[in-house]
């Protein structure tokens, strides 16, 4: 549902800030036929791809894309006259026949509502208000600050500096990231099960902030040393008075560009360098701890700690065990899984 979702939004947002191309067009329709049939195989699925409302912006933002491209398509073809009225009535029949449509498929049972999950994204508080047996599972909880820092570790610094960069040099794809990095961390924000769609988010925003610092202080180390760059100097310099004018123009104003450059530039690349790796190792570790000790326990068992302070928790074989003593062989038990 987010992944349909998702890609409509990119869109919208590439119309809004102009950038729509055919390319983007093509690949959409694509998309929404080929996605769409793979996902209608899925038997828990099947119809639903097509008849809920939690994928509505997936099939509508593409039928306003046949009806966009009808009318470029009928743009040259006819006169500016006959356009202006083809648009108007366009316009009016799209969104009476999609207003329509859903109203009479809500009123008739054949289009699913939306669910409890997808208003709590959309609002917090909704689950506590209308619905509090979803709020009441630990799943559904928002997520803390903590869990970021345990889960992503480095990377909490790192994609706001990933975001930066993408701003910095904005294209089609980092639009994309861009969207997806803003709309996963805030849904990650509301439900701590949602940190599972954040974390390629945060990985992507941070190798991105990573790789661009690197490429930078990188090549302030290759540069040559001063002392080295004296007979190369001096050569230049020979060459720059036997060149034309306006070459002499062009020459003396990139080097007052050389000749206001930092002092110690090279040690500290290498310190921010050297910073960045220790990171990278620092988070490494930390991934492979996390993995082994947190998210590596059975279902029934669960360990916490380390070391001397490890503590097995055997709480559900030890609920298991009080029922096979206490209940009857064919007694059925309630419980909610919270």
């Amino acid at each position: 549902v987010f992944i349909s979702n998702l890609i409509p939004l990119y869109v919208l947002v590439m119309i809004a800030i102009r950038r729509y191309h055919r390319r983007l067009y093509v690949a959409y329709t694509t998309f929404w036929a080929i996605g769409g049939l793979l996902a209608m195989q899925v038997r828990f699925i099947g119809a639903n791809h097509v008849t809920s409302h939690e994928l509505l912006a997936f099939n509508t933002v593409w039928l306003g894309l046949q009806a966009w491209e009808l009318l470029m398509w009928l743009k040259a073809r006819t006169t500016t006259a006959q356009f202006s009225r083809a648009i108007s009535t366009a316009l009016l029949t799209a969104v009476g026949s999609v207003v329509g449509g859903v109203v009479v498929l809500t009123l008739a049972g054949k289009m699913t509502p939306w669910t409890g999950r997808f208003w709590t994204l959309l609002d917090p508080t909704y689950a506590k208000k209308y619905i509090p047996i979803i709020a009441s599972v630990s799943e559904h909880q928002p997520t803390t600050w903590a869990t970021y820092v345990f889960d992503v570790h480095l990377l909490v610094f790192g994609a706001p500096a990933g975001l930066y960069f993408c701003f910095k040099t904005l294209s089609d794809s980092q639009l994309f990231l861009i969207t997806f990095a803003l709309t996963a961390i805030y849904f990650s924000g509301i439900m701590i099960r949602l940190m599972l769609v954040a974390a390629p988010a945060f990985v992507l925003l941070g190798s991105l902030a990573v790789s661009t610092t690197l490429y930078t202080y990188a090549a302030h180390l290759r540069e040559t040393a001063p002392e080295e760059a004296e007979p190369a100097a001096g050569s230049a310099a020979a060459a720059a008075a036997a060149a034309p004018p306006a070459l002499k123009r062009s020459k003396s104003k990139s080097a007052s560009k050389s000749f206001t450059q930092l002092p110690y530039k090279r040690e500290m690349a290498f310190t921010v360098c050297a910073m960045l790796c220790f990171g990278l190792i620092s988070y490494t570790r930390h991934c492979n701890w996390v993995t082994s000790e947190a998210y590596s326990s059975p279902s029934i068992v669960l360990i916490s700690g380390w070391g001397p302070h490890r503590v097995v928790l055997d709480d559900f074989r030890e609920a298991y065990y009080w029922l096979r003593h206490n209940t009857a062989a064919d007694a059925r038990i309630m419980s909610w899984w919270v």
